[in-house]
């Protein structure tokens, strides 16, 4: 029950990460292009069991960043995928930098690293444990203190 938001963190966020590729295979069904479209729609099913059929508080002695691994992989290959396909439609020129965009999906293996999931939460980060600061009355009247000081015959 604590950890709830982490769980809904890992089911959503890969889960839209991935969503984009049912609007794809959609489009490309609506194309009449249904080999390319159930490719796409493969992939994607692959994708969406390993994040619903393999989260980390199944294996939680498992590090994230190897949970992630494959659907990362399956992620980027379904990207690359759509990607080829629309742009042999099109005829565009595609500069590599247009696959530089797959690097978002690196994001969530190098923010957790080396963590598992027994590790617990995420500590708190320093910031938040540092001195408080004065409220607006508390600076005021320090303020008129040291002019009532300054005021001395």
């Amino acid at each position: 029950m604590a950890r709830d938001r982490e769980k809904i963190a890992w089911l959503a966020g890969w889960t839209l990460g991935a969503f984009w590729h049912l609007v794809a295979g959609f489009a490309l069904i609506a194309w009449q292009l249904s080999v390319q479209a159930a490719i796409v729609f493969l992939i994607w099913g692959l994708t969406t069991y390993m994040i619903f059929g393999h989260p980390p508080w199944r294996h939680p002695d498992r590090t994230m960043w190897k949970m992630s691994v494959p659907i990362v992989i399956l992620i980027t290959l379904n990207t690359a995928w759509v990607f080829w396909v629309f742009t042999t439609l099109d005829r565009a020129d595609v500069s590599p930098l247009h696959y530089v965009m797959l690097y978002v999906y690196l994001f969530p293996m190098w923010a957790t690293r080396y963590r598992t999931w027994n590790d617990g939460p995420p500590a708190a980060p320093a910031i938040y444990e540092a001195e408080p600061v004065p409220t607006d009355k508390e600076s005021t009247s320090a303020e008129n203190e040291d002019c009532n000081q300054d005021e001395s015959p």
